[in-house]
C-alpha cells in the first residue's frame, strides 16, 4: 500500500476519509506498463471485470475499470515490478504516479488482484480500524524488527468504517502470521474459531463498504449478462478427478492432537509449467485439503508440509488452495474432511497456465483400527490381516561408516543403511535381532549421517524384546525409506538381522559403503560431518551464469534480499564425501537441499549452506551424500541483484551428475506484499 508523498507516509478495509479518495463517478482509468504478456494482461483485466460484477447491485454497474483515454486527469498504470501494491484513492489535485504493481507470477491470482484494486479504490487494510482492538490482538514482540508500522490502528479522523462491523473474514484483513519474525501470529483473533487472511474472494461486508462508498444503485446502465459469477480463468486448463471417501479408506488425526479420525485420499500431483494453479474441491461434505512436497506420511503429518486450507473455496465448505508450482516436483495432495469420520462423493479441480498431473494413490480397501503407540510413535494403522517377512541379514565392522547417534557430539556408532519400499501401502513392523543392543531408524527419502534429525519418521531402542529395536509405522507405495540400523553403544561391532512384516514381501536393500578408513569430524560452515578419507578425487564441473533473466528469492529470509539462483540436480552413484564449491569473480552463496527447494520455503529440505569458505568470496562445503538420493543444490550470490559468470565444482569419489534446472526468461521480482503478507514470487 503506497502514499502520495504529501500524506502521512505511515498511513496504512476502511475506507480513507477525504473527499479526494473516491475515483470520479467510480470510473477508474488505466493504461498497462511493458511487462506482460496479452495473457497476463487479459488475466488482470479479468480481475477488474470480476469487481465491477460483484460491486454491482442487481448487476447495474458501479465502479468501472477502463482503458485510459487522453483527457483523464488521473489514471492507473499497471506495472509488472517488485512486489504487489498500490496507492490509495484517486488523489484529486495531487501530482503523482498512481502506479498499482502487480508483479507476475507472484500477485497473479484473482483476490490478490482484487485486494490491490480496493485499495485503489480508497481501501485501508481492515486491521487498521479505530476500533480494532475490540477484535484483534497484536503481538508486537512477534513482528519483525522495522515493520510495527504496518500494524498501527488508525482513528476516525484518518479511517472511516463507514458504519459496518468489523470483518474478520474480509480480503483486507492480514492473516494471523504476516510479518511474523519467528513464525509465531502477529494477529490473534479475540473471538474463538475465526479465520483471517484470506486471499480467496471478496467478503460481503467487502462489498457493501465499497457500495456505501461509491454510493452505488440498483438502478442504471447494467453489464453484459454472464452465466456464472466467477471470473473467467483466462489462461487456465482445468483437470478434474473424482473420488469418495469411504470406510475403507485410511484414517489419520488431521488435527494432530490425538483427537482426530478423518478418512483420507492422496494424490500424486505434478506440473510441467511452473506458474500460479488453483486446487480446489466440490463436494457436499466439508472438505479440507493440504498439500505436500514429495511424500505424505499419514502419521507425521507436519513432515514436508506446504499449505492447508478449509473453507477458501466458492463454496464455504470447500477448500481451495492458490500455489506457485515449480516443473521437477513431486507433490502430494491429502483431500480429507474437516470433521471426523464423514464419507462422500467429491472432486478435486487443479486449474493452471497448463493441465497438471493429478494421479489418485490412496490404497484402500482395509479396516481401520485404533491408534498404536510404538517407541512414543503413535500412528493409525490399518488391520493386519496377515504377515508376510522379509529378512536381510548383516554385520557392523569397523570398516563401517560411523556418525553420532545421540546428535550431542559425544557418540561414536557404526552403522548400515538400507534403501525400503513397499509396494501395497499399509502397517509394516520393522525390527532387529542379534546380540548387540540395537538403534533402529526410518527415514523419509535420505539419510544424511551428519543431519540425522533431517527427514526422521520415527527411531526407537529397545521395543522388540529385550535390546532389541521394533516399531510399526505406515508406508506409502511410490515411496522411498531409508532404514539406518546401528546400536545403542559407541563402537560396538557384531553380527544382526532385519526382519520386516506386512501384508507384502518388501524390498530391503542394503547400500552401505564399507572399507574406508574412518577419520575425525570436519566443519564447513558450521556443519559438521564425519567423512571417510578420500584416497583419489574426481571433479565433475558445470559453467554457468547469473543474469537478469534468472529466477529471484529472498536468500535470507528477512524479507529484506532479492538474489538471482540456479538450481542444479545433483545425485551420485557411490555413498562418500563429496566437496561442492564455486569460482567466480562473485560473491557466491550455495545450498544444498535433500530433494527439492522450494524457493518461497528455502528452510525446507535444507542440508547445508555456506557464503565464503572456499576461497575468500566463494562458496564451499564438504557434505556426505548417498546413492539413490536426489539433492539440488542452488547457487547464488551474497549480494542482492548480482550477476555474472561462475562455474560450481563438485569433488568425489566418482564423477557426479550435476545437470541445471533453472526455469529463466520470465521476469525476476522482489519478495512480494500482498495484502501487508510478504512472500516471495514463486509462491502465493
Amino acid at each position: 500500500m503506497l502514499f502520495p508523498s504529501s500524506k502521512n507516509p505511515f498511513n496504512r478495509g476502511v475506507a480513507q476519509r477525504g473527499s479526494s479518495v473516491p475515483w470520479t463517478d467510480g470510473i477508474v482509468p488505466y493504461e498497462f506498463a511493458p511487462g506482460y504478456t496479452p495473457t497476463q494482461v487479459e488475466f488482470i483485466i479479468a480481475a477488474m471485470h470480476q469487481l465491477e460484477r460483484l460491486i454491482a447491485i442487481n448487476n447495474v454497474q458501479c465502479i468501472m475499470f477502463r482503458p485510459r483515454i487522453s483527457s483523464d486527469p488521473y489514471y492507473i498504470r499497471v506495472t509488472n515490478g517488485n512486489g504487489c501494491s498500490s496507492y490509495i484513492g484517486q488523489n484529486t489535485g495531487v501530482t503523482m504516479n498512481r502506479t498499482v504493481t502487480l508483479n507476475y507470477p507472484g500477485c497473479f491470482v484473482q483476490a490478490i488482484i482484487m485486494h490491490e484494486l480496493l485499495h485503489t479504490l480508497g481501501f485501508f487494510h481492515e486491521q487498521s480500524r479505530p476500533d480494532r482492538d475490540e477484535y484483534i490482538r497484536v503481538n508486537y514482540e512477534n513482528v519483525i524488527l522495522g515493520m510495527e508500522r504496518n500494524f498501527e490502528k488508525y482513528d476516525n479522523s484518518i479511517a472511516d468504517t463507514l458504519n459496518t462491523p468489523y470483518d474478520y473474514g474480509s480480503v483486507m484483513h492480514y492473516p494471523n502470521n504476516g510479518f511474523s519474525s519467528n513464525g509465531l501470529p502477529t494477529i490473534e483473533p479475540l473471538q474463538p474459531n475465526v479465520t483471517i487472511g484470506q486471499r480467496a474472494n471478496l467478503s460481503a461486508i467487502d462489498i457493501q463498504e465499497v457500495r456505501i462508498l461509491y454510493n452505488c444503485s440498483a438502478t442504471g446502465i447494467t453489464l453484459p449478462l454472464r452465466t456464472t459469477t466467477t471470473a473467467p480463468m483466462v489462461h487456465l486448463i482445468n483437470i478434474t478427478l473424482s473420488s469418495a471417501l469411504t470406510v475403507n479408506n485410511p484414517t489419520y488425526d488431521r488435527r494432530d492432537n490425538g483427537n482426530s479420525s478423518c478418512y483420507y485420499d492422496t494424490f500424486n500431483l505434478s506440473v510441467s509449467l511452473a506458474g500460479t494453479y488453483y486446487i480446489g474441491s466440490n463436494s457436499a461434505m466439508d472438505t479440507y485439503g493440504s498439500l505436500y512436497n514429495g511424500i505424505f506420511i499419514p502419521n507425521r503429518p507436519d513432515l514436508n508440509f506446504i499449505a492447508s486450507d478449509d473453507d477458501s473455496g466458492d463454496d464455504s465448505r470447500q477448500f481451495q488452495l492458490q500455489l506457485f508450482l515449480e516443473p521437477h516436483v513431486q507433490y502430494t495432495l491429502v483431500a480429507t474432511t474437516f470433521s471426523n469420520m464423514v464419507t462422500g462423493p467429491y472432486a478435486v479441480i487443479v486449474s493452471g497456465p497448463q493441465r497438471a498431473t493429478l494421479i489418485l494413490t490412496s490404497i484402500v480397501g482395509t479396516t481401520p483400527v485404533a491408534p498404536i503407540t510404538t517407541g512414543s510413535y503413535s500412528t493409525n494403522p490399518a488391520t493386519v490381516i496377515y504377515m508376510i517377512n522379509t529378512t536381510v541379514s548383516s554385520a557392523l565392522t569397523v570398516n563401517n561408516p560411523i556418525y553420532d547417534r545421540r546428535g550431542d557430539g559425544n557418540s561414536s556408532c557404526y552403522y548400515d543403511t538400507f534403501d525400503l519400499s513397499v509396494s501395497m501401502a499399509g502397517i509394516y513392523y520393522i525390527g532387529s535381532n542379534s546380540a548387540m543392543d540395537t538403534y533402529g531408524s526410518l527415514y523419509n527419502g535420505s539419510f544424511i549421517p551428519n543431519r540425522p534429525d533431517l527427514n526422521l519418521i520415527v527411531n526407537n531402542d529397545d521395543s522388540n524384546g529385550g535390546t532389541q529395536f521394533g516399531f510399526a509405522v505406515s508406508l506409502q507405495a511410490h515411496a522411498t525409506y531409508t532404514l539406518v540400523a546401528t546400536t545403542f553403544s559407541d563402537m560396538a561391532t557384531g553380527p544382526y538381522a532385519v526382519i520386516v512384516s506386512g501384508a507384502q514381501r518388501v524390498t530391503l536393500i542394503r547400500t552401505t559403503i564399507v572399507g574406508t578408513t574412518p577419520v575425525a569430524p570436519i566443519t564447513t560452515g558450521g556443519y559438521q560431518t564425519n567423512p571417510a578419507t578420500v584416497i583419489y578425487m574426481i571433479n565433475t564441473t558445470a559453467f554457468s551464469a547469473l543474469t537478469v533473466d534468472n529466477p529471484i528469492y529472498d536468500r535470507r529470509g528477512d524479507g529484506n534480499s532479492s538474489c538471482y539462483y540456479d538450481t542444479f540436480d545433483l545425485s551420485v552413484s557411490i555413498a562418500g564425501t563429496y566437496r561442492i564449491g564455486s569460482n567466480s569473480a562473485m560473491d557466491t552463496y550455495g545450498s544444498l537441499y535433500n530433494g527439492s527447494f522450494i524457493p518461497n520455503r528455502p528452510d525446507l529440505n535444507l542440508i547445508v549452506n555456506n557464503d565464503d569458505s572456499n576461497e575468500g568470496t566463494q562458496f564451499g562445503f564438504a557434505v556426505s551424500l548417498q546413492p539413490h538420493a536426489r539433492y539440488t543444490l542452488v547457487a547464488t550470490t551474497f549480494a542482492d541483484f548480482e550477476t555474472g559468470r561462475y562455474t560450481v565444482v563438485v569433488s568425489g569419489l566418482q564423477r557426479v551428475t550435476l545437470i541445471r534446472t533453472t526455469i529463466i526468461g520470465t521476469t525476476p521480482v522482489a519478495p512480494i506484499t500482498t495484502g501487508g503478507y510478504q512472500t516471495n514470487p514463486a509462491s502465493n
